[in-house]
């Protein structure tokens, strides 16, 4: 799972935390999810910021094999703030392109689904 979550931590790659990383980091933590950024190359660059605010996520439940290995920056123009990021599973090599077409989003569904798949089988309310 990818996700812009401008939110800085060490966790993932940045030079401090704010509270914003804290509050995912502290996600990232409770469902026991798998970082795959590795060292500290800027994800997000502009004129007045670089950082490191994309990140590349993993479920533990899934086999090891499948867990993205050699996660990386690419230097491939984007044409946007956020730069390409690539990392492989398995025996394959997936290039992720982040795209940032938000219009028509189904915000509800897209929170159902996340909270379905990130939640402890005991935990069955999800929240409307």
């Amino acid at each position: 799972m990818g996700a812009d979550s401008n939110a800085y931590s060490i966790l993932w790659g940045c030079k401090e935390t704010n509270k914003r990383g804290e509050e995912f980091k502290d996600l990232i933590l409770r469902f026991n999810l798998h970082v795959a950024n590795s060292g500290g190359e800027y994800t997000f660059s502009t004129m007045r910021v670089n950082s490191t605010i994309d990140i590349a996520l993993a479920n533990p439940s899934t086999p090891s094999g499948l867990l993205p290995r050699n996660w990386r920056v690419l230097s491939k123009e984007s044409y946007s703030d956020h730069k390409y990021l690539a990392f492989e599973l398995a025996e394959f090599e997936e290039e992720v392109k982040l795209t940032h077409k938000l219009k028509g989003v189904n915000w509800q569904k897209f929170t159902k689904g996340i909270w379905m798949l990130l939640s402890p089988p005991s935990m069955s309310r999800v929240p409307s």
